[in-house]
């Protein structure tokens, strides 16, 4: 398990690891999980799935360790290619399309750095 990951991805990484080392993942639709993505939803014009508004620190995770993961190439090729393409647009509507865009805005700039660089203790 990477800790390091904290909050965000661990699961992602994890099953990538599993499948790598010839585990099979199976889903059991039947299981039942209450969760949240996120504290707020937004609806977009012309989209129809929301999307999921997360405070300003949740956002620095998200995207630091997204990164992390493109970076170290633990994703397979086309993932992180596609996860690349999500965290465009996922700065950009964090950065100008809600609440508290400054402090949102100064964390995506922090967790694209500590990403690039590796800096992962929470």
């Amino acid at each position: 398990m990477r800790e390091d990951l904290f909050i965000d991805h661990v699961d992602l990484e994890w099953g990538v690891r599993a499948r790598r080392a010839g585990w099979r993942l199976i889903v059991v639709p039947a299981a039942r999980l209450t969760h949240s993505l996120g504290d707020d939803v937004v609806m977009l014009p012309g989209r129809r799935q929301p999307v999921h508004v997360h405070t300003p620190v949740r956002n620095y995770y998200i995207l630091r360790n997204t990164i992390a993961l493109i970076r170290q190439q633990v994703l397979p090729r086309k993932w992180r290619i596609r996860y690349t393409y999500w965290a465009l647009k996922y700065m950009a509507f964090n950065a100008f399309a809600v609440n508290r865009r400054r402090e949102r805005q100064r964390l995506m700039v922090r967790a694209i750095r500590d990403g690039l660089w590796g800096v992962l203790a929470a």
